[in-house]
This record gives C-alpha cells, structure tokens and sequence, in this order.
C-alpha cells in the first residue's frame, strides 16, 4: 500500500485548497472528489485536525486561554472552531472578562452576541458552561 500511496501522491499532486479537476469536479487533498463522501475515520480526523489549528490560532493570538479553568478553555475552542479566529477576535468584551477570571460577564457578553441568536442551543450550552466555571479544576483539552 505504500508504494500505491506514494506513487498517488506523485501522480495527484496535493492540494489543500479546493479546486476543480480536469473535468469540473471538485477535488482537495490528494485528488479526492469532493462529490463523494468520506468515512467517519476520515471525518474525525478532519475533526481533529481542524481543533488543533483552532488552538494553534489561539496560542497565537490569546496565549493565556491555555491558563483558563476546563471548562472555559472548552468554550473557547468551541467558538473559536464555530466562528473562526477573525470572529471570535472581535468578542473584545469577552476576552477582557476572561482576562479578568469574570466568567458571568463572559457568559453575559456570550448572550449578548449576534453569535448567540444563531447558533441556538450550543450558544446556551456553552454560555451555561461558562456561567458555571469556576477557578479551580483545570485539566487537558
């Protein structure tokens, strides 16, 4: 299988934008056709892959989001996989009150959002886990 894989590889190119193939097909990565699914191994590992950049982009930007306790350290990477980094800059109120250990006013900031009104019952799911942080508890994401 290697030898297939890497001769793919040679052949396909890569890609890690979208573009279309010779016959107007969408294709990413190594020549997948975006008209085809993908297997659930496939899409976790998507998953994955798409978190880490999240917390790459907030390591960079907002470092001390890693001092966070748990559960807003979980938050924050959950809207920063949801809105993107150039959204979830913007909650400049809600950073501060992070900064702040405030985490009512960082749940109040979260509410008040047009973020909130679209996003339904995650934005309550997650405005109630920030209400509820506490100091104390922190472990991996």
């Amino acid at each position: 299988m290697s030898s297939l894989t890497a001769m793919l590889k040679r052949h396909e190119g890569l890609s890690l934008e979208i573009y279309k193939d010779a016959v107007g097909v969408p294709t990413l990565g190594y020549g997948h056709n975006l008209n085809c699914p993908i297997s659930i191994e496939a899409a976790a590992h998507i998953l994955e892959d798409d978190i880490y950049l999240v917390m790459t982009e907030l390591d960079r930007h907002k470092p001390f989001w890693r001092m966070l306790p748990y559960s807003a350290r979980l938050v924050v990477v959950n809207m920063g996989f949801n809105l993107g980094w150039p959204r979830l800059r913007d909650f400049v109120r809600f950073w501060t009150a992070l900064e702040f250990n405030n985490w009512e006013l960082a749940a109040k900031e979260m509410k008040e959002s047009r973020w909130y009104l679209q996003v339904g019952t995650r934005a309550v799911e997650l405005t109630e886990l920030m209400s509820r942080t506490t100091s104390t508890g922190a472990t991996e994401i």
